[in-house]
């Protein structure tokens, strides 16, 4: 704890799109996105497809942590890993393929390539940006699929405003928040406490397994922002999560019991000047470490298994703007510096890499706007990148919009590709780094180990290139009516140099071992649309679809070639046809949400009802040809329909609601959908104007 102590004192300016007043101290702008631009810029004025999630749908959804939230989006699939971990799957690209931000910085911490939401609270959310789309031009690697940033809550009134919340759940499931803020004409702080506990769920009363173990966990942060003058702020913030959960597990028939403890300190400082009327520029500083110390004891005391992960990353950044008229100009130059400690390396592998970046916005004539940029990112471990944007939005109507965007993104390959020198004695196999794995082959066969070589020595151990995409968009918006809206737009996405492990070697033993190399490419490809109807000014309804097809072209090639087989229980085992392929794993086909809100004024009443449909997919090969083909085991398609209900009384509201009606489950490959969940949520409002 000692660890909040620490605050470095860094500056934010909220500068004005207008060249009358230069004052940093502005009301909020709304309808405003900075993670497509780095850049203050109007949602409806955007090329680039986009969506903001407000605090008032986050509060009526019930959401507790990012994932609650993030699943009722159109075209966007929270998926788990082994861990149970819930990532986002972004126009049908991996977890891995985007970036989680908060406040415009990255977050660490991913597992088997999964950032898991579950981590993040949304108590403390003004709203959440998300841009669909390679986005490396202006934030590097792993932003491939696209890029999700969370807007914290700033001060908006002058003097003390706070808010408690109390909620409570089904699984005894406790969550509890604290803000309170304080703000003068030069001065802000902000303090954040919250707070969840639970005794987890069990979708199986068969077997000696908890699907989900009891856990806690909390999350604390303190903001300050301070304006040095009009055109001269600081801001910093310190934020600490820690969370304790239960593990247990069977081995031999023997119980064994165990905890999982995870750890994330971040802090950040910046300063930003506004040098004149059309120029700003500011400096700003970030580190982040996140911790995981997990182990599993037999009953007797011994140890069975005993894990640890230490990330950590430091990160400088400056950035130049020039805003005039309807032209915007940003040049950036920054430093990252990457270290991992844990289990199963070798070595604590360090990264420091450079980046430089520049964007023009222009708008032309009321009727174009031109958004082009590029970035270059110098490392030394694997080869160096550039990545680029151009997107275009022209406006036909007042009511209608043609965007397009096509842009390239990268992933350089992560520390445990790299690095890892794994060996499971349960399974009998082994998984090296690219980098340790020829000298670890080379030791095996001096020393007659090896029975059987799949490479050459001198093809072992090569370096990875960076996985690579081409992203393209179009897409359009209508005002069909007054009071509806449509939203289309088609997608493709093109990532080339995949990176998977493959099978190098067999020991005397039989045992197994892999290394990782850039073997594949895959494709998606679809469209998403969205269509607002706002029947009256108290009844609106929203519903989303994603049509999504991906493949991967290795596969397809090798179906062609007559390579692939399939095995049937009434034919026996035969060639597939192209017609036979499905998509890649864990995609479904179709996607859909849809969402009716009403409010009664009068009455302070607002109510809500929520669903979601997902069609058929599956997580893994079950005939044994390593693709997924339609002789495959399927998961069936299923929807989730949530309701709430919210009442306020001056300054205090109460919410009610059902996530799950309908009671989904499927106990052996969607455990992270718990069953239908009860709740009631109370939270209170005090204000305190300053004196004058």
């Amino acid at each position: 704890m000692n660890k909040l102590i620490l605050v470095f004192f860094c500056p934010i300016i909220c500068f004005s799109q207008t060249a009358i007043d230069t004052s940093l101290m502005l009301s909020e702008l709304e309808e405003i996105i900075i993670s497509a631009t780095k850049s203050e810029k109007a949602l409806d004025k955007l090329p680039i497809p986009t969506t903001i999630i407000s605090s008032t749908e986050i509060y009526e959804s019930g959401a507790v942590t990012l994932d609650d939230i993030l699943e009722e989006q159109t075209g966007i699939i929270t998926t788990t890993n082994y861990i149970g971990g819930e990532g986002v799957q972004l126009q049908g690209l991996d977890p891995s393929y985007t970036l989680i931000l908060v406040d415009g910085l990255p977050i660490i911490g991913r597992s088997a390539g999964i950032l898991d939401l579950k981590r993040i609270s949304v108590n403390d959310i003004e709203k959440i940006e998300i841009v669909r789309g390679a986005s490396s031009s202006l934030y590097g690697s792993e932003a491939i699929g696209g890029v999700i940033n969370i807007i914290t809550k700033e001060n908006k009134k002058i003097g003390f405003n706070s808010d408690i919340s109390l909620k409570l759940a089904s699984y005894n499931t406790l969550n509890s928040s604290i803000n309170i803020k304080y703000k003068t004409n030069k001065f802000q702080i902000g303090n954040s406490f919250h707070f969840i506990q639970s005794d987890g769920y069990d979708l199986n009363e068969n077997d000696d397994y908890q699907t989900v173990t009891p856990f806690y966990n909390f999350t604390l942060s303190n903001n300050i922002k301070y304006f040095i003058s009009e055109k001269i702020n600081i801001e910093s913030k310190v934020s600490l999560f820690q969370e304790q959960q239960e593990e247990t597990g069977i081995y031999n028939s023997e119980t064994l019991d165990g905890n999982n403890n995870q750890e994330n300190f971040t802090t950040y400082l910046i300063i930003k000047h506004l040098i004149s009327e059309n120029i700003k520029h500011e400096l700003d500083y970030y580190f982040t470490n996140y911790k995981t110390q997990q182990f599993l004891d037999f009953q007797n005391g011994e140890s069975f298994s005993d894990s640890y992960f230490n990330q950590k990353l430091r990160k400088s950044e400056y950035k130049f703007i020039y805003n005039k008229n309807k032209n915007n100009v940003i040049l950036g130059m920054g430093i990252n510096n990457e270290s991992l400690d844990r289990t199963d390396f070798s070595i604590i592998p360090n990264n420091t890499s450079t980046y430089s970046f520049l964007q023009f916005d222009i708008g032309i004539r009321d009727k174009i706007n031109l958004i082009t940029g590029s970035r270059y990112d110098y490392y030394k471990i694997y080869s160096s990148q550039f990545s680029n944007k151009v997107a275009l939005s022209y406006f036909i109507s007042k009511n209608t919009t043609i965007k397009s965007s096509v842009g390239t993104g990268y992933k350089t390959p992560d520390f445990r590709q790299l690095y890892f020198d794994f060996a499971n004695s349960t399974n009998g196999y082994t998984v090296l780094g690219s980098i340790i794995a020829k000298d670890r082959i080379t030791f095996l066969d001096n020393n007659g180990e090896i029975q059987e070589l799949f490479y050459p020595i001198d093809h072992i151990g090569t370096s990875l290139d960076s996985e690579n995409s081409l992203n393209i968009n179009l897409g359009i918006t209508h005002k069909i009516h007054t009071k509806i809206n449509l939203d289309v737009n088609f997608f493709k996405n093109d990532i080339y140099n995949l990176i998977e492990p493959k099978l190098i070697a067999n020991r005397n033993n039989g045992n197994s071992i892999f290394s990782y190399f850039n073997v594949s490419e895959v494709q998606t490809k679809g469209l998403e649309s969205n269509i607002d109807i706002k029947f009256t000014n108290n009844l609106s309804f929203n519903v989303g679809y994603q049509l999504l097809f991906s493949e991967d072209v290795d596969a397809i090639n090798k179906i062609k070639n007559g390579d692939v087989f399939a095995l049937d229980v009434e034919n026996g085992s035969f060639k597939l046809s192209e017609d036979d392929y499905y998509s890649l794993f864990n995609r479904s086909r179709h996607t859909a949400n849809a969402k009716i809100y009403y409010s009664i004024p009068s009455k302070k009443l607002s109510l809500n009802l929520r669903t979601t449909y997902r069609s058929k997919f599956a997580l893994f090969d079950s005939n044994g040809n390593s693709i997924l083909d339609k002789y495959d085991e399927f998961i069936s398609g299923y929807f989730i329909l949530n309701s709430g209900v919210t009442k306020t009384f001056y300054n205090t509201s109460v919410q009610i609601g059902i996530n799950n009606i309908l009671n989904y489950s499927n106990v052996n490959y969607l455990s992270h959908i718990s069953g239908r969940n009860y709740f009631i949520n109370l939270n209170i409002k005090l204000n305190k104007k300053q004196k004058k």
